[in-house]
């Protein structure tokens, strides 16, 4: 019972946030679509309902893409690297560890490619960079950084200032096919009949 309480708190936060973060998402979207001119989206729905009256058909343009492209480029170019400090309390000496392992296997994990997603995203509108153990080229693991999808999460929205750990809880989106949720979830899953037929209709 206590699970199920819990389950319905997390889904009632997570509920209040994507609705509170849902008009800032909606501006992410709106940015990407006018950087790289898709569906027309260097319109705005008036503008694009205008010409459609008047039987004109849209075009777009590249108008901003080469000016980012051309800014992050120029970011990227400056020598500056990540460096990461202990908190107020905390040891330094695992911060010194963290600044050694990234700068040993940060080539590892593709990182000049990762940062340069990083940085267009955030002259675009927002950019979001995850820590992880990569496993990909050595089986004990090492420290790694890759760029991930800024609307493949929810910050809280209360969050102020440029401290992550100012966040009381972050929620990450996860696409998974049914095989994959079965494989998760399907031990403690109550509704086992309706994941199979979802694989069922999945495999179709």
């Amino acid at each position: 019972m206590a699970g199920e309480t819990e389950v319905m708190y997390c889904t009632e936060i997570f509920q209040k946030e994507t609705q509170a973060n849902a008009p800032a998402r909606q501006v992410e979207v709106e940015d990407w679509a006018f950087y790289a001119a898709l569906e027309y989206g260097q319109y705005n729905n008036s503008a694009l309902r205008r010409m459609q009256q008047q039987g004109r058909q849209p075009m777009s343009f590249n108008l901003i893409m080469k000016n980012i492209d051309t800014e992050a480029g120029m970011l990227l170019q400056q020598p500056y690297e990540f460096h990461y400090e202990a908190d107020f309390g905390q040891r330094d000496k695992d911060a010194y560890l963290v600044n050694e392992l990234r700068l040993r296997d940060k080539d590892l994990g593709k990182w000049a490619r990762h940062k340069q997603m990083f940085v267009v995203a955030g002259l675009v509108n927002t950019g979001v960079m995850e820590m992880f153990i990569d496993y990909s080229q050595d089986e004990m693991g090492a420290p790694s950084f890759r760029y991930r999808i800024p609307t493949d999460y929810t910050f809280d929205s209360n969050w102020r200032g440029d401290d992550i750990n100012s966040n009381k809880q972050i929620f990450e989106y996860q696409y998974m096919d049914p095989e994959e949720i079965k494989r998760t979830y399907g031990q403690t899953a109550e509704k086992m009949s309706e994941i199979d037929a979802a694989i069922t209709i999945w495999k179709a």
